[in-house]
């Protein structure tokens, strides 16, 4: 018989066990899709709710990480569908980039502004010079409404010549001209006009910390206009960015953006939105944002002031909240696959007894890995697209291949690791061994060296040895140690989750002057998936170990044991994990927590009275979930037979 025909074989003897160990990956995989959205969404609501300006570009992407000198290539198509969104204002296209220093690829009138600098030389006395691409009817419009609050438009501010009005034109700040005549005098740049001629070539490249790009082309441009922003009482007043432009600003026509950055056709890198006067933070999520997220070329995304403290707090602990969910999820697939192939070992041995190689056993688990990790997964990816369906607002989810193929991968890929890993080590027993010792075999070295000592000095207290039940639930967690060790990893995992989510949404919450409630749904939403992670690995790891201990259940109520011991038995190691577990998660969480307000410098809404309520609520809930996910399995491991239990392998 084949090693596919054996593992099928297998998988449906064991069929209760196959599907506990299904349904944890597929738990575990929708569990994570489902947190993904979320915590994107959650950092949306309190940029929504900060009335932080909104613009939609292309999504991040690996070449855009990778190529890193590429501008954002946004349709500029994508800003009639936004426009046409309900309770949208305006829409401005643009491309925008900030140069760390022109000198050197700028010419005025055939000559250099000057020579080129070394990239030490552009950081330390480099002056940032803005290029931005515009559409030159909406950039007035959007002056008109966003920019000024006295109807004046971009043209406005022009102080001589013309506005812009088709490609091959520019407009130059007024005080960036008397700069460039200030500190340029000797390569005879004289104060730049109307009608000069402005070149600018490839080798630019963008400030850090903006987005990105490089100048790739070489662009020849007419000043048909110069204009002054700089001191405008108006703008000053209004605290806008945009009175800055004149000192620093080439402003040009979107088609020759495209050409100086080696755009696509038709593309910019922003199209800024503004909304409608009056419209709330849910009504801006649900009409604008989530239509949004659904588009396929573009995303939304949020200007971040200096110093705005709360936004940038909010976008780490985003990033911190993805990290552990990912290790949260990976826990708990490997701590149900480890402990299904780790409570085998008797029957790793009985293979290797009848002459099974290593080979060939663990071919055997590496194919049952890849069936339940394509199966979990696949279950996975459809319950949270449905989950999607049912609340779009909370769960955004775009059906791509990638978002399919990358969970099915994970799924197969930490199946294998977990399976592969505690095969090969008790393949490596001896068959007599194993057979003889089962799971201690596999543990013998820790039980020995380590545990026992340590049972022996808990066992001569007079507490345990009164309750002779809660000192064999004490002697299981020792003698299964790593088992034990894996089941309170996972619950610290999922607490650590619940409570970093909870002390972080609660200090962002409390910095926020309006939209606590869209931002409070978002929290709720985090925080009951956190709590299903960490429930859902307790409770694997409980019914397994009644599942693959029935042959010592069946012992123990053969030889006498009632069945209400039995369930004492098992909720005191439930406890005892959830107790221990929730400690771990409860630092673990802070640590987590803590972590974007000291990269932000950031404490406002962090008192420590509510750090230490939402600790001890998370201790409270380790304790709580592990206790009630031992119910369902010590019931039935009391209720059976001593028959049945030494009949049936699940």
């Amino acid at each position: 018989m084949g090693s596919f025909s054996i593992a099928i074989r297998d998988l449906r003897r064991r069929l209760l066990i196959t599907s506990v160990t299904v349904a944890s990956i597929t738990l575990a995989i929708s569990a994570f899709l489902c947190i993904l959205p979320l915590a994107e969404n959650f950092e949306i609501a309190v940029g929504t709710a900060m009335n932080l300006q909104m613009y939609a570009a292309e999504r991040q992407s690996v070449t855009k990480v990778l190529y890193s000198f590429r501008q954002p290539n946004t349709p500029i198509s994508s800003a009639d569908e936004i426009r046409n969104l309900k309770g949208v204002d305006i829409v401005n296209p643009r491309t925008e980039f900030i140069a760390e220093d022109p000198r050197g690829y700028i010419d005025v009138n055939g000559t250099s502004v000057a020579q080129k600098l070394t990239a030490l030389e552009r950081r330390m006395r480099g002056r940032p010079l803005s290029i931005f691409g515009i559409d030159p009817e909406s950039e007035d419009a959007w002056w008109r409404k966003v920019v000024t609050d006295d109807g004046r438009g971009l043209r406005d501010f022009v102080t001589d010549g013309s506005y812009i009005s088709q490609p091959g034109e520019c407009l130059i700040g007024v005080d960036m001209a008397e700069y460039y005549h200030e500190q340029f005098q000797k390569y005879g740049i004289g104060v730049i006009g109307v009608g000069d001629n402005i070149t600018l070539r490839p080798g630019m490249i963008a400030k850090r910390g903006t987005t990105g790009g490089a100048t790739h082309g070489t662009i020849t441009l007419r000043v048909v206009g110069l204009f002054k922003t700089l001191d405008d009482p108006a703008l000053d007043r209004l605290g806008r960015p945009e009175e800055a432009w004149s000192g620093n600003t080439i402003l040009i026509h979107r088609k020759d953006a495209e050409r100086l950055f080696a755009m696509e056709p038709d593309t910019v890198s922003r199209i800024y939105v503004r909304y409608q006067e009056g419209v709330s933070g849910i009504d801006i999520i649900n009409n604008v944002i989530v239509p949004l997220r659904k588009m396929a070329e573009v995303a939304p995304y949020f200007i971040t002031p200096t110093g705005a403290g709360t936004m940038g707090s909010t976008r780490l602990a985003h990033t911190t909240t993805i990290v552990i969910s990912f290790i949260a999820v990976a826990v708990v697939i490997m701590n149900m696959m480890f402990t299904r192939v780790y409570e085998r070992v008797r029957d790793i041995g009985i293979m290797g007894s009848f002459g099974a190689t290593i080979f060939r056993i663990m071919s055997i688990f590496m194919i049952q890995a890849i069936i339940l990790g394509l199966i979990g997964g696949a279950l996975g990816v459809s319950i949270a697209f449905m989950a999607s369906r049912l609340y779009p607002t909370l769960i955004s989810l775009r059906f791509t291949v990638s978002l399919v193929a990358a969970p099915l991968m994970l799924a197969v890929g930490l199946a294998l690791i977990a399976s592969i890993v505690p095969a090969f080590r008790a393949a490596l027993y001896d068959p007599l061994t194993a057979m003889r010792y089962g799971l201690e075999a596999a543990s013998e070295s820790i039980v020995t060296k380590y545990m026992n000592p340590i049972y022996k000095k808990l066992v001569k207290m007079k507490f345990l040895r009164k309750r002779i039940y809660t000192s064999l639930a004490v002697r299981n967690l020792l003698r299964r140690f790593t088992r034990s060790l894996l089941a309170t990893i996972g619950i610290a995992i999922g607490i650590g989750l619940f409570v970093q989510l909870m002390i972080t949404s609660q200090a962002i919450k409390s910095q926020i002057a309006g939209g606590e409630v869209v931002v409070e749904a978002y929290q709720t939403a985090l925080a009951l998936v956190a709590i299903a992670i960490g429930a859902l690995g307790t409770f694997n790891t409980m019914i397994t170990a009644v599942l693959e201990r029935t042959g010592e259940i069946g012992a123990m109520i053969a030889i006498g044991g009632e069945p209400k011991h039995i369930r004492r038995m098992f909720r005191v190691e439930a406890s005892i994990i959830g107790f221990i577990g929730g400690v771990i998660g409860a630092l673990i969480g802070l640590f987590a927590a803590m972590l974007p307000f000291l990269f932000t410098w950031n404490f406002r809404g962090l008192n420590w009275l509510m750090i230490l309520s939402m600790m001890g609520l998370g201790l409270f809930l380790a304790v709580g979930i592990s206790y009630l996910s031992s119910w369902y399995p010590s019931r039935r491991a009391s209720g059976m037979a001593p028959a049945e239990a030494f009949r049936l392998e699940y």
